[in-house]
């Protein structure tokens, strides 16, 4: 029952392997077991579990609809580039579960809600680029390893079953304005335009040309004047036209929004072992409302893994998992206007007219037409919209290590990951906006992407140890490949807006589009570390990838890095100081890299395009750029990490420096119950 104050001791998983907390030399940041039973409880996704509990990780809420994925940096942003460069989060970490790396797109759902986050054992993240670079170009903008809790040999098989109830609402909602305010509001930019008005014609000669524009019965549609018509001036103000205002008085956000919306998560695990064998299974599932009406999403995953030993020296595992997601929403964020935002429309609109259809908006003013020419629907009536995002993701591992020689091991594992995203937009014919005397139409909008990837890799990791000196080191080689097709439709005209709003049911196509892509990526990569008596630290790692994003010429790019590290507590000058618990110096060098262009930019690619009834392929207006090569960003990092007074005052002074960036921190905790030491 005693309190334990050897965390510094603790194992940290890093690139291709782990290490002792007490022996790094860059900068790695862990969550553990406490933390992450206290975060579990409130938190859906690995992303939710990061915001606020690590430093130097910004997390970052995009949206508020379910299922929605969050911006993640870890120190800033290394690449300029805007997503629509690449179409994917070019500044996103690396997520590194139970050892299958993984990208998030930030355009479609999140694949991490597969993982219950009371599943989850640790999560590290590597900060600096010594750490980062083993992973070359996929680790550029730092690493977050997960690791799922697992099985222990000669454990009885344990049951663990949860249940989660959030409630959910705005923090902060707009106020929109009532009925009496609207009303002051219009009045007082009635009284502003008229003058602004008067003053033109005071200090403008007038044409012919522009009476058409200084058209004084333009603002009667909205109020009462008085006006002099020999000199198309204003002469009064007589308040607004009651015709164009209504008595209604309708806050449009209560309307529309989903008060209380509840999340129901549910989790079941099985987890146990013999002997030789270790096997875990856990279920998650996720039904969440969203903040406005309409707006579902339903979540299940399951994953499976075992791993047994075959002889003393050999020893093999797979991991299966699988999710599958379901959201139906009545909007669609990219395509909403502005001006049907519910905190934007007017107040005195009642939601029904008198023949019970859904009341439109004027849009005349933001096509500079008159009053009436343009309507579209309100709030209300959008959230018919039908938008359905389906999705599922299946990951399979599996792994084989064999002890060759004393302290030399060899892995090898591959991996299958497919990932396929299905939408369809369907907007009935009352939703369109509607000029008059012009034809409107329902439309229905569908996407379907699939991407299939494939990698395998081979490694060597040796440890010896005589004395004061520990040396290791570790080769590998690894190949990854991938591939992804998709297309975009869309279609108009459908006799129901009910039932009939399937593509089968449309009377014309506005435009189809497909794509296929590849891509592949090749490396190899090493590490050398020695430690001689815990006292000095030195370690050395490279990668080298080849992609085929590049050209021939430009397709390999280099990453080393190098640290050192001085644990000066040890030093024999320093045996009095008892206080001392912890201190370390390191500094550390390390590139890293980023393919953070298209698929096959050096290329000159063809476009299709329609002439009448017959279509062709012409030359794409963007030219090829034969000397694209690889992004590299240097960063250098020098730390010095403390401990004292028995582990109760603690905290690292750092600087960082990466081309045009200079950090400067002095982080210090104080532990009164010294429980958890934290390294930044």
């Amino acid at each position: 029952m005693k309190s334990d104050n050897q965390v510094l001791d603790d194992v940290v998983v890093i690139g291709y392997g782990s290490k002792n907390r007490k022996s790094l030399t860059s900068s790695i940041s862990s969550v553990k077991k406490d933390d992450l039973n206290k975060l579990s409880k409130t938190s859906s996704t690995v992303q939710d579990m990061l915001g606020g509990t690590i430093k130097g990780v910004l997390v970052t809420q995009n949206s508020g609809e379910p299922g929605a994925t969050m911006t993640v940096n870890v120190r800033g942003i290394t690449s300029p580039y805007p997503i629509s460069t690449s179409l994917t989060a070019n500044n996103a970490p690396l997520y590194v579960i139970d050892g299958v790396p993984m990208f998030v797109d930030s355009n479609a759902l999140n694949p991490l809600m597969n993982i219950a986050p009371n599943d989850i054992e640790s999560i590290d993240i590597l900060k600096d680029a010594l750490a980062t670079a083993i992973y070359g170009s996929r680790g550029a903008n730092g690493v977050i390893i997960v690791t799922t809790k697992n099985g222990r040999k000669g454990e009885k098989a344990t049951v663990e079953a949860g249940y989660t109830l959030s409630i959910a609402n705005p923090v902060k909602v707009f106020e929109p304005l009532n009925n009496q305010e609207f009303r002051s509001l219009q009045e007082e930019i009635l009284r502003n335009t008229m003058d602004a008005y008067n003053y033109d014609m005071a200090n403008f000669t007038m044409t012919t040309q522009y009476s058409m524009m200084y058209d004084p019965t333009i603002l009667m549609a909205y109020g009462n004047f008085e006006v002099d018509w020999n000199t198309l001036v204003y002469t009064k103000f007589l308040g607004l036209n009651e015709s164009a205002f209504g008595k209604e008085n309708i806050n449009w956000e209560d309307e529309t929004r989903n008060k209380n919306a509840i999340t129901n998560q549910y989790n079941v695990s099985v987890r146990g072992g013999s002997e030789k064998t270790d096997y875990s299974f856990a279920f998650n599932a996720i039904n969440q409302e969203g903040l406005y009406k309409n707006d579902n999403l339903e979540t299940y995953s399951g994953r499976l893994s075992v791993n047994t030993d075959i002889t003393k020296r050999i020893r093999m595992g797979a991991l299966l998992s699988y999710s599958y997601s379901k959201r139906t929403s009545p909007s669609q964020e990219s395509i909403m206007a502005p001006d049907t935002h519910p905190w934007l429309v007017r107040p005195d609109l009642p939601v029904y007219d008198e023949n019970g259809d859904y009341t439109r908006l004027d849009k005349g003013s933001l096509y500079f037409m008159p009053s009436g020419y343009v309507s579209g629907p309100n709030p209300v009536a959008l959230l018919n919209r039908k938008a359905k995002y389906e999705s599922d993701q299946f990951m399979g591992n599996v792994y084989v290590d064999i002890e060759l020689l004393r302290n030399l091991k060899f892995h090898s594992d591959f991996t299958l990951a497919s990932y396929n995203y299905d939408n369809s937009y369907f907007s009935p014919s009352y939703l369109q906006e509607i000029w008059v005397g012009s034809p409107y139409y329902a439309q229905l909008t569908t996407n379907n992407s699939k991407y299939v990837s494939t990698s395998i890799n081979f490694r060597l990791d040796y440890n010896y140890h005589t004395g004061k000196h520990l040396f290791g080191a570790m080769a590998g080689y690894g190949a990854d490949r991938s591939r992804s097709t998709g297309g975009t439709n869309m279609y108009q005209g459908f006799p129901n807006d009910d039932n009939l709003d399937n593509v089968g049911s449309a009377q014309s196509v506005l435009m189809y589009s497909d794509y296929v892509a590849k891509s592949g990526l090749d490396s190899v990569y090493g590490r050398l570390s020695y430690d001689y008596d815990s006292r000095y630290l030195l370690e050395v790692s490279m990668r080298a990838d080849a992609s085929s994003k590049f050209g021939p010429r430009n397709q390999w790019g280099v990453f080393p890095a190098v640290s050192t590290g001085w644990v000066i507590n040890r030093e024999a000058f320093m045996e009095k100081a008892s206080w001392i618990d912890n201190l370390k110096m390191r500094l550390s060098w390390g590139q890293t890299g980023s393919t953070n262009v298209s698929d096959f930019s050096f290329r000159q690619f063809y476009t299709s395009s329609q002439y009448g009834e017959s279509s062709s392929v012409k030359l794409q207006d963007l030219l090829p750029n034969r000397g694209i090569h690889w992004e590299k960003t240097n960063e250098v990092n020098f730390g010095l990490d403390f401990s004292f007074f028995g582990d109760r005052l603690y905290g690292v002074w750092m600087h960082i420096v990466i081309p045009m960036v200079h950090w400067l921190l002095l982080l210090i905790y104080w532990n009164p119950e010294c429980r958890i030491i934290t390294i930044i």
